[in-house]
């Protein structure tokens, strides 16, 4: 509780009116407004309400103790007997029994506020502390009780370990009682890693030899050893070779086949593959030589030529490169030693890697055989006439070859060449040519033809021979009904002769409607409104305007009051949307009524009428016949006819409704016995808090009030938030924090493994006590785990709210809530739990740390896909706590594979950072997660991949 003095003194004052009432150890101290009044320091120590109690939370002592006329004569002194004697004096408002004055304060009690002592030889608050509560700033956190100063320490076990209580504060070293961190021990009062001190390796007072470290516990040469070269864990690795360790540098010892250390530099290891390095082929330093036109080729530690495309390496000589130019030297045509060979009337060469010959005059190697030379005769051959493969071909005649040109030989009968072209031979059909007719330029006159190379008359079957053909005049549109009367071209169609007459075939899309072939093809069917898709079929629509449009009638727009809803253009507009109810005032527009039958009027849907015991009576369209006849008190049977007071509609009928013992109160029959608004009689309201009981107010606690009612809790989700109000509950159970915990209700929970179970009752408008408890009558005390409070008054956030939190074993507990003193009211309450693991469990403070620790056992967690033993890191926040981001990683500060995980106490996962992580960096864990916002537990877990996964860590970590 934080009241000034100015509080405790009014407070006083008004007590010293009032004589004291005896309840043993838990007296309460009433006040006119019936509340007490908690006037000293806060009991919110980091272990606990444990500690030395606040002033107004320990009552005065029993008047029975301090006044000798119940029991025995009076041996006090004269004077002031008790504090409220004092309460206006002005030496002071405490009342010093050893000598009877009012004086400031007395060194016996705790009369002083927070940050003084009481001086024993001027019984005057002095400056300085005089509990650890006073203290706490700039790493201060105990009392010196001796100079009232705050210090570091007052004794070792004050100090975190690895460190000892010198003059007040906590230095580097150890004892026999205190001992050092994880993975350290104690040697001559001071922790040493056993793992790497030099003079303390494997154990106290084990020093390595000189030239030697301590690697692991053990002494090692790390001048000479491959595995710790130089220093603990440098493990040399040599590419390529067979690893060494030198004065403590790694170097190569030997290469692997086929490779070696040409650079000498053992860092990279043997580095050339000297089976195919061309600069070291064979061994470092032996560099295969190259020529022109040439690249030099280690293979299998030997030297090769790799020739340029197009030269070869024909002489054997690597000194003069590739001198062979093989597209064109006929002695290594292609290839090294190809000749090219030689023959008649041919002189040899190479083109393009592939053997030829140069030809004498008019000879040709057409065969491509260099053996035989140029054996084709061009100026005489029809197979190579005047160059190879020119093939005389004569059409209907025999080719002949004379001075390479293809020339006529002699026509085969019937044909002649009659335009003197040897390329298409006898190229005239003599025997029914009109022009050539048996021989060429001999013409058959008109109306003759050529037939068997002779002229005669070929006009027959009905035709009649017209300028130069033959022709029909029934159907000749150039020639119809007689020679060369051409019938006239037709719009949008095309002319036709039948009989001999002159006609028209109209286009497709178009026709004659006029008739008689005036004008055409003159009607478009795709477009006539009047013809449209064949000849008078007119484009008309009822109820509608139409358009003929792709030879299809199509409505345009339909005629008020109607719509095409079937979407179907040869019915017109078929639907009247003034009177259709599927289709009122628009297509698909339904008209429904409830408990009504609809109509559409005037394109607007109505009720036509109401169905059985219903009515229109707020006269509305729109919701229909909305009103019950048979059962609305004010529309009953009939609209506006209302049941008076006391009496019901039932079956459209007012009658009474109140019946078994019932009385009628603002319309509506209520008990009178039970009723809230109603209580014992109509208009009597109970006040909030409060219920009817037999037709009277009274104060009713709430349903947990009593532990064998306890109120079970969830443990399904991780935080539950819940409400209770403690008016009217009893109070049942002493808290251990403070002797005026008042009324108080009950929560039960079981935990089926070791977890961190948190409560805090932020949020209330009044001072609060919670604590846990392992009994219905069984107060939990402090020290679960370190920095944990089992039960707690004013909370370290700085409130009159509560805050717990402590480390269970599985089993069943309460969490029992309480007004501080007569405070009742409203209680918010938000509950979390976490699990612990079975490993270390220890608080994280804020900022950068390195905590440290060693896993071991078996893990009970599996989050994250850890399933190796773990140890957990705890915090709690306070309300005004911003939230932020934790960091956490072991890379390089474990050898084993480890697993991170971040919970918040209420199940949110903030931000977009990963709440665990296994192998961030190698087979070791890093996070960067979001810490939520307020106040609730937090826990950050060290955890193994795989059930055999643990070992000793470090941890980095920063938390807001």
């Amino acid at each position: 509780m934080r009241h000034g003095t100015s509080l405790k003194v009014l407070a006083l004052t008004a007590l010293a009116a009032l004589s004291a009432c005896a309840r043993g150890s838990g007296n309460v101290i009433g006040t006119d407004a019936g509340q007490s009044v908690d006037l000293g320091a806060p009991d919110d120590t980091p272990m606990g309400d444990v500690g030395e109690p606040d002033a107004a939370d320990v009552a005065p002592s029993p008047d029975d103790a301090a006044t000798p006329s119940d029991a025995a004569p009076d041996t006090a002194p004269s004077g002031c007997q008790r504090d409220e004697q004092c309460a206006s004096d002005p030496a002071g408002a405490v009342c010093d029994t050893a000598t009877g004055r009012c004086v400031g304060c007395v060194a016996a009690r705790p009369t002083c506020r927070s940050g003084t002592y009481c001086e024993a030889a001027t019984n005057t608050c002095q400056a300085g502390c005089n509990a650890d509560s006073d203290c706490g700033a700039g790493g201060v956190t105990r009392c010196e009780l001796s100079s009232h100063r705050c210090v570091g320490c007052n004794a070792d076990g004050d100090c975190a370990l690895g460190t000892v209580c010198q003059s007040g504060a906590c230095v580097a070293g150890c004892n026999e009682r205190q001992g050092c961190g994880v993975g350290a021990i104690c040697c001559n009062s001071q922790c040493v890693n056993p793992s790497s001190s030099a003079t303390h390796c494997g154990g106290c007072g084990q020093a390595c030899a000189t030239g030697s470290s301590c690697c692991g516990g053990v002494c090692i040469d790390t001048q000479g050893e491959v595995a710790n070269c130089g220093r603990c864990g440098n493990q040399c690795v040599v590419p390529g070779a067979t690893a060494t360790c030198s004065q403590g540098r790694c170097a190569v010892g030997a290469c692997a086949a086929g490779f070696g250390d040409c650079d000498a530099n053992a860092a990279n290891g043997c580095e050339t593959p000297t089976a195919a390095d061309p600069a070291n082929c064979g061994a470092c330093g032996m560099a295969c030589a190259t020529g022109p036109n040439a690249t030099a080729r280690c293979a299998a530690g030997r030297c090769s030529t790799e020739c340029a495309t197009g030269y070869g390496d024909c002489d054997n000589t690597p000194g003069n490169g590739c001198e062979a130019r093989l597209p064109e030297d006929p002695r290594n045509c292609g290839a090294c030693g190809q000749v090219c060979p030689t023959g008649p009337n041919a002189v040899a060469r190479c083109n393009g890697g592939v053997c030829a010959s140069t030809c004498a005059s008019g000879f040709g190697d057409c065969d491509s055989d260099p053996s035989n030379g140029c054996e084709a005769a061009l100026g005489t051959s029809t197979s190579h006439c005047g160059a190879c493969g020119v093939v005389c071909v004569t059409p209907n005649a025999t080719p002949s070859c004379n001075a390479g040109a293809c020339v006529v030989g002699a026509c085969r009968a019937g044909f002649a060449d009659c335009d003197g072209d040897p390329r298409n031979g006898c190229e005239t059909a003599t025997a029914a040519d009109n022009s050539n007719c048996g021989a060429c330029n001999r013409r058959c006159g008109a109306g003759t033809a050529c037939s068997n190379g002779a002229c005669s008359s070929v006009c027959a079957g009905g035709t009649t021979f017209c300028t130069d053909r033959c022709v029909d005049l029934r159907s000749d549109v150039a020639s119809c009904g007689s020679c060369d009367r051409q019938c006239p071209a037709v719009a949008n169609g095309s002319a036709a002769c039948d009989q001999g007459a002159c006609g028209l075939r109209c286009n497709p899309g178009f026709a004659d409607c006029s008739g008689g072939g005036v004008d055409g093809c003159e009607t478009n069917l795709r477009a006539s409104d009047q013809h449209c898709g064949a000849c008078g079929a007119v484009c008309q629509r009822s109820n509608a305007q139409a358009r003929c449009s792709d030879a299809v009638c199509r409505i345009t727009l339909c005629s008020p009051g109607f719509d095409n809803c079937n979407g179907n253009d040869g019915d017109g507009c078929e639907t009247s949307l003034v009177s259709d109810t599927r289709n009122c005032g628009g297509c698909g527009r339904l008209c429904v009524r409830n408990n009504a039958v609809p109509s559409c009027v005037a394109g607007a849907c109505a009720i036509a009428a109401c169905t059985g015991g219903f009515g229109n009576c707020n006269s509305l369209d729109a919701d229909g016949c909305e009103t019950s006849l048979v059962s609305d008190n004010l529309n009953c049977g009939a609209c506006g006819r209302a049941c008076g007071p006391g009496t019901a509609c039932s079956n459209g009928t007012c009658a009474s409704v109140c019946t078994g013992g019932t009385t009628f109160c603002a319309g509506a029959c209520v008990s009178l016995q039970t009723d809230l608004r109603n209580c014992g009689a109509c208009g009597n309201v109970c006040a909030a808090g409060r219920s009817c009981v037999a037709g009277s107010c009274v104060t009713v606690g709430p349903a947990n009030d009593r532990c064998n009612a306890a109120q079970e809790l969830n443990l399904g989700q991780r935080q539950s938030t819940l409400s209770v109000n403690l008016t009217g509950a009893n109070h049942d159970v002493d808290a251990l924090c403070t002797s005026l915990s008042g009324a108080d209700v009950y929560y039960r929970f079981t935990l089926t493994s070791r977890e961190l179970v948190y409560a805090d009752t932020f949020g209330t408008s009044f001072d609060t006590v919670l604590f846990f408890a392992s009994g219905c009558t069984t107060p939990m005390p402090s020290g679960t785990t370190a920095g944990d409070q089992t039960c707690n008054d004013d909370s370290v956030c700085g409130s009159l709210q509560s805050q717990v939190v402590a480390l269970l074993n599985p089993g069943t507990y309460y969490l029992v809530v309480a007004g501080y003193s007569s405070n009742v009211g409203t209680v918010n309450i938000r509950f979390q739990h976490l699990p612990a693991g079975n490993g270390a469990v220890s608080l994280l403070s804020a900022g950068a740390t390195n905590p440290s620790g060693t896993t071991s056992g078996t893990g009970s967690t599996s989050e994250c896909a850890g399933s190796g033993p773990e140890n957990t890191y705890w915090w709690r926040t306070c309300p005004a706590d911003g939230g932020g981001t934790l960091s956490a990683q072991t890379c390089n500060r474990a050898s084993w594979d480890t697993v991170l995980y971040l919970r918040n106490g209420d199940g949110s996962v903030v931000g977009s950072g990963a709440t665990c992580n296994d192998d961030g960096c190698g087979t070791q864990s890093t996070i960067s997660a979001g810490v939520s916002a307020g106040a609730g537990l937090h826990t950050l877990t060290v955890d193994g991949y795989f059930s055999t996964s643990s070992g000793s860590y470090t941890v980095a970590v920063t938390r807001p």
